[in-house]
């Protein structure tokens, strides 16, 4: 299965962590001074949260990866496409709960190398 974000292929074992925690409607509860019950409800066309993430056992990231992620992640109020698998998304990198991006070595060492894997969490949202 074939995963990209911004044209950066990623590893194709990477995990959709909240792939099937949709809640597709924004609700407002508030109550009147006479006890009763005011609900307002909006359809969801944006925002959805994706949260990908490489764990220990699979989905590692190169260093490469890693460092062209976190490039993209850098750039301010630009949108990119995610393709995971049959689906594609436009998207964007979730500052409003940081890190967007966490990387960390899967084996630590003084320096890294260019051969070394990474495990870590990407959040974006789409829009």
């Amino acid at each position: 299965m074939a995963i990209t974000l911004g044209g950066i292929t990623l590893p194709s074992q990477i995990v959709w962590a909240n792939q099937f925690q949709k809640d597709p409607i924004a609700q407002d509860i508030k109550r009147t001074l006479g006890g009763g019950l005011v609900v307002t409800e909006q359809t969801l066309t944006e925002g959805r949260p994706i949260i990908l993430q490489a764990t220990q056992d699979q989905g590692w990231f190169t260093k490469a990866q890693v460092v062209a992620v976190e490039e993209l992640a850098s750039i301010v109020t630009t949108s990119y496409t995610l393709v995971f698998g049959s689906e594609t998304f436009t998207v964007i990198f979730n500052h409003s709960q940081p890190p967007a991006v966490s990387f960390s070595p899967l084996v630590w060492r003084a320096n890294s190398a260019d051969t070394d894997y990474f495990v870590g969490t990407i959040k974006l949202l789409t829009v």
